[in-house]
């Protein structure tokens, strides 16, 4: 599982984006980005999944 530091959207799989561009010595250099498949910034952590899912954030428990 993985969580977007932007969106906070919890997924289980990151989204992959592949493009080229051409370079002057005629090749072209290819670049592959991981990211998130919601606001698709790369900035998210792997985070283990747990069995209280519905546990609070801040780790506040109600009595």
């Amino acid at each position: 599982m993985f969580r977007c530091e932007i969106c906070g959207l919890v997924f289980d799989q990151p989204t992959v984006k592949e493009r080229s561009e051409p370079r002057p010595d005629c090749f072209r250099e290819r670049f592959k980005e991981v990211l998130c498949p919601i606001c698709g910034h790369p900035y998210f952590n792997e985070v283990e999944e747990s069995e209280d899912d519905d546990e609070d954030i801040d780790g506040e428990h109600e009595p």
